[in-house]
């Protein structure tokens, strides 16, 4: 595998914004209501099945939105360090629970926060610790 030239390695910096300019969008009130409506056609309404249903698919929403993040950030970039990307999983971890209290129609939970770091953390160590092995095995 070749390694990334300068102007890919800047592609990455900008593919971790675009990222979290989403994120952040899908902290917003629009973003909640799109997600209501989506959950409402495709799971069934009422009862504990439906809101087990509907909690179940907002957890693995925010561990896919934070698995990608972790992924994004243990991309190669100059200006990049581990210490800067675990930082950036933390903030974004937690500031995107805190841009939901901004809302009225949306409620930030602490163990969502706890999720989204926890999910970026692990995708991060595993890609980070992937691309470091590969980099430092022997040819």
């Amino acid at each position: 595998m070749g390694s990334l030239t300068g102007s890919d390695k800047q592609f990455t910096g900008w593919l971790v914004w675009l990222w979290v300019l989403f994120i952040l969008f899908c902290s917003s009130a629009l973003a909640g209501t799109l997600a209501d409506t989506v959950f409402a056609f495709f799971l069934p309404s009422g009862g504990l099945q439906g809101g087990l249903l509907q909690l179940l698919a907002q957890k693995c929403f925010h561990i896919f939105l934070f698995v990608v993040l972790g992924l994004l950030a243990a991309l190669p970039h100059r200006l990049r360090t581990p210490l800067l990307c675990v930082g950036l999983c933390f903030a974004i971890g937690i500031g995107s629970e805190g841009f939901q209290a901004l809302w009225p129609t949306r409620s930030p939970s602490a163990l969502d926060a706890v999720l989204n770091v926890l999910s970026a953390l692990a995708a991060y160590a595993l890609v980070f610790r992937w691309l470091s092995r590969r980099i430092l095995a022997p040819t």
